[in-house]
């Protein structure tokens, strides 16, 4: 048996307890639309949380597809954004910060009492139409200094929309060429100083330049990213920074001739696959958010594996060389295995998650929940599992267990370095392989020999 010197062992102790019993769900108020509806976009303004997507509450407030969080309950601006008649529900598919102001994109063609098109801007108490001439916005970033909307797009003000138009805060303008061969742009972010956009289009640019799927534009000219991603009818759904490398997810089964599931990388002059990936079905499957959590990728979509076959639903995480789940993930208890993340953001240091489910781990969240914790701790099982013998030398006896339930086995640091799917209430785990020391399953400690 390898001696652990008390000193060393109440650190570690200590040590882990504020890791794995901080790496928790919970749940934001009452969360937004608890008789239907989804959120598909989450961004911080004034210090307070707003969520747009399609839904008309949030807990017991009245909310046109548009709310808030203050930190202790839920609100609305007023009226919020309404569809056109006769021409189905609206929708809050973007939500971005431009000069002190919120601006919301999606499918609407009022916000309060003000004719806008499916843009408009709130300043924290009232709302200012920009333009009526954008039919559906997907995304928006900052660039330069200044609002990139993608989208399905008319054209806004008089200019000639390419799927792709910015807004300086006073007059639009477009980018030169197309993103022409598909449904058009539906994602961007700002790397090495150009913005990154993602979506379903083959081509970008007045020269026709092959792109497939994610295109740069440095404010004159498109480029290309290699090979491009994606060969489905969807494409690039997210992206993002991290780390000073681009990821991409959405519908993606290969990257540069190289089988993946719905996430690369791009370290500036090639993609490479992450592991297997997400999903096991990049037709059913797919990666619809992704986000730089402290340092740690973090992906959201509809997936229910990572790893190949491990159980993952909706969420995990990257540590550079597997993926981990966030407990158990999201669940949707009214459509079972159709659990979606669809937005994230990070607000007073916590990961907020958005989108269409009823559970985030062993808590109730109405399609929106808080992550507290580094990425990857598995949260403590309520159910406090048993573990024995423990210490332990070969093998490990785990029981109290619901079958079903995702096992994951954590070092100190918080890696997830082992994983398994309990197929009764009793299971036996080969330990062998795993070197001496400190370890928890699903946050309760053992120690292997």
């Amino acid at each position: 048996m390898k001696y652990i010197s008390p000193k060393f062992s109440l650190v570690a102790t200590l040590l882990l307890s504020v890791q794995i019993t901080s790496a928790q769900w919970s749940p934001v108020g009452d969360g937004v639309a608890a008789d239907g509806g989804f959120i598909q976009s989450l961004a911080v303004y004034n210090n307070q949380l707003f969520a747009g997507g399609s839904f008309d509450s949030a807990s017991a407030v009245g909310a046109n597809n548009l709310a808030f969080f203050t930190g202790n309950a839920w609100q609305a601006p007023p009226v919020g954004v309404v569809p056109p008649p006769l021409d189905g529900p609206a929708i809050v598919n973007a939500l971005a910060v431009y000069n002190n102001i919120l601006y919301v994109t999606g499918f609407f063609d009022s916000a309060g009492s003000l004719p806008t098109g499916s843009i408009a801007s709130w300043n924290g108490t009232s709302w200012d139409s920009i333009t009526t001439n954008i039919y559906q916005g997907t995304a928006m970033a900052v660039y330069n200094n200044e609002l990139y909307v993608a989208g399905d797009l008319t054209a806004p003000s008089g200019v000639a929309a390419t799927g792709l138009v910015h807004w300086n805060g006073i007059t639009w303008a477009t980018c030169p060429g197309w993103l022409r061969g598909g449904s058009g742009p539906t994602s961007l972010t700002v790397y090495n100083n150009k913005l990154i956009v993602g979506g379903n289009f083959d081509t970008a640019g007045t020269g026709n330049l092959l792109v497939n799927n994610i295109a740069a534009w440095d404010g004159t000219n498109w480029s290309a990213l290699g090979a491009g991603l994606g060969d489905s009818s969807f494409g690039v759904q997210a992206l993002a920074v991290v780390n000073g490398n681009l990821y991409a997810g959405g519908f993606i089964s290969q990257v540069e001739g190289i089988p993946t599931h719905n996430v690369a990388e791009w370290n500036g002059s090639n993609w490479s696959a992450l592991g297997e990936g997400l999903g096991a079905d990049t037709n059913s499957e797919f990666v619809s958010c992704l986000i730089d959590y402290n340092g740690t990728l973090v992906a959201g979509g509809v997936f229910t594996k990572m790893n190949g076959n491990q159980p993952a639903n909706g969420i995990a995480a990257w540590n550079g060389s597997n993926w981990s789940s966030l407990s158990t993930g999201v669940v949707d208890t009214n459509s079972p295995g159709f659990a979606a993340v669809e937005s994230m953001c990070i607000w007073n240091g916590d990961l907020y998650v958005g989108g269409g489910f009823t559970n985030a781990g062993p808590v109730s969240a109405n399609n929106i929940a808080r992550w507290t914790g580094p990425a990857g701790i598995v949260e403590p099982d309520i159910n406090k599992i048993t573990l024995y013998p423990n210490p332990a030398d070969n093998m490990l006896i785990i029981e109290n267990i619901t079958p079903g339930t995702p096992l994951a086995f954590q070092n100190l640091l918080g890696q997830t370095i082992l994983q398994r799917q309990a197929t009764s209430n009793r299971e036996v785990i080969d330990i062998s392989p795993l070197s001496s020391g400190m370890y928890f399953v699903n946050g309760v400690k053992f120690i292997k020999e």
